[in-house]
């Protein structure tokens, strides 16, 4: 039901004209049967039964057509909705999931971790508002130095995820390497510009196949990256069960 709705839904002026007309020639030809059955020999042209089909019939097949392009936009907003953080416009957790998943077999690649610090002071210094505008902030920067293949989310809270699909390691470093430097909050009500850091645990892909654990993997790394000063990209070894990790400090190379 689903697809015939969509099929349905005219996509543009030219492709709504085309289905009204094709609405309104069913209806004639079923008028032009109906006068067959009835009359036989003395039904009326085709032609004829169109036009007193047409007559009647448009008004309900474009309401019909416009209702039905109505629906489906609202189910379109409705589905885009369920994927997208409301605040930052960018994709939420279970979007993540699902992308990631997806991008998983490709070879190679490297999952993020990221973390604003310090937010909390953001928050209790200057209020909910100039927070939010650090959110939007901080989607604007993944945005920007992201590649277009990569998958991004808010995963919730202060907390952001970033697949780099098929990246090598030292792809990764070079991103986090100016992801880490964060936003300048320069708001109204700030007495001077803020500078929030991002803190970012990574892990390489290879080898993995569950999102889940390599988001465990790199929120390790990610507390590691924290416990170590923060403003730095600290990477988890592949092996769970080693836990090793490597800090690279982007502000020594700023």
């Amino acid at each position: 039901m689903d697809k015939l709705v969509k099929w349905i839904s005219p996509r543009g002026t030219v492709d709504f004209a085309v289905k009204a007309f094709g609405i309104l020639f069913v209806l004639g030809a079923m008028n032009w049967l109906r006068d067959q059955i009835e009359h036989g020999p003395n039904a009326d042209a085709f032609f004829n039964n169109f036009w007193e089909a047409a007559v009647v019939g448009v008004l309900p097949a474009l309401l019909a057509l416009a209702l039905i392009r109505h629906l489906n936009d609202l189910q379109k907003s409705l589905e885009q909705a369920a994927v997208t953080d409301p605040l930052t416009g960018l994709p939420n957790r279970r979007s993540f999931f699902g992308q990631a998943t997806s991008a998983l077999p490709d070879p190679g690649g490297v999952l993020m971790m990221l973390d604003a610090d310090p937010f909390k002071l953001v928050n209790d210094s200057y209020g909910h508002e100039a927070g939010d505008q650090c959110l939007i902030q901080i989607a604007n920067l993944l945005r920007t130095h992201l590649r277009s293949g990569d998958v991004v989310a808010r995963l919730g809270g202060k907390e952001f995820g970033v697949l780099l699909v098929g990246a090598r390691r030292e792809d990764a470093r070079a991103i986090g390497e100016r992801l880490v430097k964060g936003v300048h909050l320069d708001l109204d009500g700030l007495p001077a510009p803020h500078i929030v850091t991002m803190s970012i645990g990574a892990t390489c892909t290879s080898g993995f196949d569950n999102v889940a654990q390599l988001l465990s993997v790199a929120d390790t790394a990610l507390y590691d990256a924290k416990k170590a000063g923060r403003a730095r990209v600290v990477f988890a070894a592949n092996t769970i069960s080693k836990g090793q990790t490597t800090a690279i400090n982007p502000r020594e190379v700023a």
